[in-house]
């Protein structure tokens, strides 16, 4: 079993994704999920959804707003579980999100931002 993702053509200026899978992995695919481009932190660019050890899970960091969560989209049914949830934190998850050896945990570069100005004087 082959999952990929695919470029949407842009609609309203956002790139979306499919997220789809092949078997055989030289057959046709069928459509798993779908991802609106501005649900992915920083980049519409930026899609890696994570298969689970046991393949019924793909993770993936999603976006609403200033926070990012982690989801997961069920390969079974095409269902998404939000797993994490930080509120109105601004919070990002960056690089590629990955599934431990056995399959039990997922791990994530995790950053809260939060919104200080700072001015730096006398550094030149």
């Amino acid at each position: 079993m082959l999952y990929f993702v695919a470029l949407v053509a842009p609609e309203f200026g956002s790139f979306d994704w499919e997220i789809r899978r092949a078997a055989p992995e030289d057959g046709a695919s069928e459509l798993v999920g779908r991802v609106a481009g501005n649900r992915l932190p920083f980049s519409s660019l930026y899609i890696h959804p994570a298969l689970s050890k046991d393949g019924r899970w793909l993770a993936q960091a999603l976006s609403d707003g200033t926070t990012t969560n982690l989801w997961m989209l069920s390969t079974e049914d095409g269902s998404w579980r939000q797993v994490t949830d930080f509120g109105e934190q601004p919070t990002l998850i960056l690089r590629q999100v990955s599934w431990s050896p056995d399959g039990q945990y997922l791990y994530a570069a995790v950053v809260k931002n939060n919104g200080d100005v700072v001015i730096f004087d006398g550094l030149v």
